[in-house]
């Protein structure tokens, strides 16, 4: 990576066989800058091996960055005419020993005059970084407190962190840039990208590029100086210290590049590069530099393109046909994620409307349709969906399936399946009605019946008709028959009752594909007046109604039982969708169920311990397990 930074700013040099780098001290760079060093004059020139105004070029300061980033013939012109080879080491007035290349510094600040700098100028103001290392070294040979014109270095007394106006940024993130932008040329200067990139870096520090012993020499062979070394601009230059590598001054950079980047130089590619394109400038320059509209189309993750890892399926995945699971795949892409600071990290997505495009409500149905998983299913639809634009895939009672509805809060399936166009509301309520009316009737008709056969088995046709066959019995045989007979009787009307009411379910339209022993169960758990019979034909004749009331108990007992397997599956269906405790919100407007559960949550435990047997608690729960079973499907 180094060696990939060093390379970003020889591309417009050719530059020497490069030794290892030693930085500059920070002193030796930026004191000229200083204004109190300004008045002193040639300063450190004063501590140079001095031969009569002649010096060793390889004391003098090494070239600058933007100096040796440009055509530097003008430069080492000047240096050039400034160094003859003088003699040394005398012996005596006419005998030289020793002859050697020195550089007249009276005649060099000739020749650094205002107008070699100017020459310079146009590519070394780019960054206040560079023109203040040019600065440096034009005023440690001239003493000049300018450089082409007088009050140009005004802006460099005082300098600051603040003194890069829009700040500086990595030359990492040069690899964030499409191919498109880093090969462009800027229009104004017909620089490439990456020279530009050069010409506005520095380093954490100046650094020495080549020998740092011998920044100049003399080549005979050529007749002309020639740089051996090269100082990058430091950061240092401000007083202020950063975490040591390669940065460029993001104005220096802008600047050049702004009109580049009004036209686009990835408008001409595909949308993956113009919005890495556009991102990156607008990380790097700012939104300053782009169009007003340039975040239309963009193709980022933001929105329009999904992370395959955040992408996530509705519950009912299992039940979705597999076009609709293929689509997703059909529609993967490349899409920018915008990172921390801006740029574009390119990741794997799926385009949201061209998987939206496929896709509707009706496109999946089974449990996709059903309660719970039809409400996630909207909701993901919805926040998949729903801002897409020109996408209509809901349908307009959307709102409505959304929340849940009467159908979803009843326990048995086959009620919902048995819905058809043959079935009406009005002959559900009736039927249910109906049922509920005659299984509350029958004990009495039971115990009314029992009584008038009792009545007729005790005529005298009828035991004389018998007599035959039952004088081998026991003599007190009248108890025997009036129990079989009260047994019997309230036995077979309560079994025809509910087998009736089954028939007559069974042949309603839209009823006809319940199943049989669903209807039994249910049927089984309606509230019946069995005790509140047995109660007043006790009062009325005790004497033959004890067996009445101890057979209807039984009876109870068994319908009970049938019953609790219908109640219960009704309470475990509403435990798993959480209709209680805390949870009854789902069913606002059905009073039977909400005044269940908030007398469930008032009664303390002690007296569900003490009830838990009780024929009228059993009672209430069937009362209140039916009223909301009548009221949910009225209109189902």
């Amino acid at each position: 990576m180094k060696a990939l930074q060093v390379h970003l700013m020889l591309l417009s040099l050719v530059l020497l066989i490069s030794k290892p780098v030693r930085a500059v001290a920070v002193d030796d760079v930026s004191k000229a800058i200083e204004p109190s060093n300004i008045a002193q004059g040639n300063g450190d020139l004063e501590n140079l091996a001095n031969h009569g105004g002649w010096v060793n070029p390889e004391d003098l300061m090494p070239m600058p960055q933007c100096i040796a980033q440009q055509d530097t013939s003008i430069w080492l012109n000047a240096m050039t005419k400034c160094t003859k080879k003088k003699c040394i080491n005398h012996v005596g007035p006419l005998i030289c020993t020793r002859h050697q290349w020195l550089t007249q510094l009276s005649c060099l600040s000739l020749e650094i005059s205002p107008d070699v700098v100017r020459n310079y100028l146009q590519h070394c103001d780019r960054s206040i970084l560079a023109k203040a290392q040019l600065y440096s070294w034009v005023h440690d040979i001239t003493g000049r407190t300018w450089l082409a014109d007088a009050g140009d270095t005004n802006e460099l007394r005082y300098l600051s962190p603040a003194s890069l106006l829009s700040g500086y940024a990595s030359v990492d993130v040069i690899q964030k840039a499409p191919t498109c932008l880093a090969s462009s040329l800027s229009t104004a200067s017909k620089e490439p990208f990456q020279h530009v990139i050069a010409s506005c870096s520095f380093t954490e520090r100046s650094h020495h590029i080549g020998e740092e012993d011998r920044p100049w020499e003399y080549r005979e062979s050529s007749g002309s100086m020639i740089a051996l070394d090269w100082v990058t601009v430091g950061y240092d230059l401000t007083r202020k210290y950063i975490s040591s590598g390669e940065y460029f001054d993001r104005k220096c950079f802008c600047d050049i590049f702004s009109d580049d980047f009004d036209q686009g130089a990835c408008s001409e590619y595909n949308a993956l590069d113009l919005t890495r394109q556009r991102l990156w400038i607008n990380a790097t320059c700012g939104p300053s530099s782009l169009p007003p509209d340039w975040k239309t189309s963009l193709k980022t993750t933001t929105f329009d393109y999904i992370p395959m890892e955040t992408w996530n399926w509705p519950r009912c995945f299992a039940d979705m046909p597999g076009h609709v699971l293929d689509k997703k795949d059909q529609c993967v892409t490349d899409a920018c994620e915008v990172d921390i600071d801006g740029y574009c990290d390119i990741k794997r997505a799926i385009d949201r409307s061209c998987f939206c495009n496929a896709i509707n409500y009706d496109s999946c149905n089974n449990s996709c349709h059903i309660f719970e998983s039809r409400i996630d299913y909207i909701q993901w639809l919805r926040g998949l969906c729903g801002n897409v634009n020109g996408w209509h895939g809901l349908p307009e009672d959307w709102r409505k399936l959304a929340a849940p509805m009467i159908s979803d809060l009843v326990p048995f399936p086959w009620v919902n399946r048995s819905q058809g166009p043959t079935r009406s509301p009005q002959s559900s309520s009736l039927l249910k009605l109906a049922g509920l009316i005659l299984l509350n009737v029958t004990p009495f008709l039971a115990i009314l019946l029992s009584e008038h056969l009792w009545r007729w088995f005790s005529t005298d046709a009828y035991q004389s008709g018998v007599s035959q066959f039952i004088a081998p019995l026991e003599q007190d045989n009248n108890i025997t028959h009036h129990k079989f007979i009260i047994r019997f009787s309230i036995a077979a009307v309560n079994t025809l009752a509910t087998f009736l009411s089954i028939i007559i379910t069974q042949s309603t339209p839209g009823f006809q594909e319940i199943p049989l022993y669903q209807l039994v169960l249910l049927w089984c758990s309606i509230p019946r007046l069995s005790w509140l019979a047995s109660i007043f034909t006790l009062v009325k004749r005790p004497e033959i109604d004890t067996e009445a009331i101890s057979t209807t108990i039984v009876i109870e007992w068994i319908y009970q039982v049938f019953a609790s397997l219908t109640m219960l599956q009704a309470v475990q269906y509403g435990s798993a969708h959480g209709f209680y405790i805390g949870n009854m919100k789902k069913l606002d407007g059905y009073t039977p169920a909400k005044t269940m559960d908030e007398s469930l949550e008032e009664v303390p435990i002690r007296v569900y311990t003490i009830s838990i047997g009780s024929f009228i608690i059993l009672w209430v729960a069937q009362w209140l397990f039916w009223g909301g079973f009548l009221n949910l499907t009225s209109t189902v």
